[in-house]
């Protein structure tokens, strides 16, 4: 889990030090150039995204188990320069250091709220390289057990940061890190109820934009 937390404190570091050093976006009295910014059509600012990366099961009594493949696949739209949303598919699979829990797959079916807080603090800029982008999420977790024909249907939630680098008006690198939760009980942990497990997460990937790319005040 200590992995996870360097990623995520050294990408805040160097998302806040990347656009404090881009003084392009200030108008002749120094200040950020701010909004409101005119709405886009439907089709405008959205993206199509796809990684792949690593993940681990973390449980109160045993910790944090072994590192197995995660990988995702989403499509979203911005509706400002710092909100926007995201729907989409998250597969897991991972090995506890519990013997009720051992191997098991995940599929996540999930909507994401996305806060761009880099444009929020620093004013929307269209060639900014990286981007800080926490998020919040939450959806359908069906469980596949190792061994077991049966499936496990369990409603999860999460928090997240997106950190996004632009590649081209078209294509960027997404490092996305995330924590997933839900109920120990519904990963064949029994007399587990009251508890909960979390899957900490972190997938590299690319991302596709379609139609209009930018915001005009």
């Amino acid at each position: 889990m200590k992995l996870f937390g360097i990623l995520a404190a050294a990408s805040l570091l160097f998302s806040f030090n990347a656009f404090a050093q881009e003084d392009g976006n200030r108008d002749a009295d120094g200040n950020v150039v701010r909004g409101p910014y005119v709405t886009n059509s439907a089709f405008d600012n959205t993206f199509i995204g796809v990684g792949a990366g690593v993940n681990s099961v973390l449980e109160k009594t045993y910790g944090l188990g072994k590192f197995g493949l995660a990988t995702d696949l989403n499509i979203g739209k911005w509706f400002t320069p710092t909100v926007g949303v995201r729907a989409g598919w998250h597969g897991l699979k991972n090995t506890s250091k519990s013997g009720e829990f051992n191997k098991a797959a995940f599929n996540y079916i999930h909507g994401d709220l996305l806060w761009n807080l880099t444009n929020a603090i620093g004013g929307y800029k269209e060639s900014r390289v990286w981007n800080f982008i926490p998020y919040v999420d939450a959806g359908l977790l069906l469980v596949k057990h190792h061994g077991l024909k049966a499936n496990d249907q369990e409603m999860g939630a999460g928090v997240g940061i997106l950190n996004s680098f632009r590649l081209s008006d078209r294509v960027g690198l997404n490092l996305d890190l995330g924590l997933l939760a839900g109920r120990a009980e519904a990963f064949n942990m029994k007399g587990y109820s009251k508890r909960y497990v979390g899957f900490p997460t972190a997938t590299l990937g690319l991302q596709f934009n379609l139609g209009r790319t930018g915001f005009d005040r």
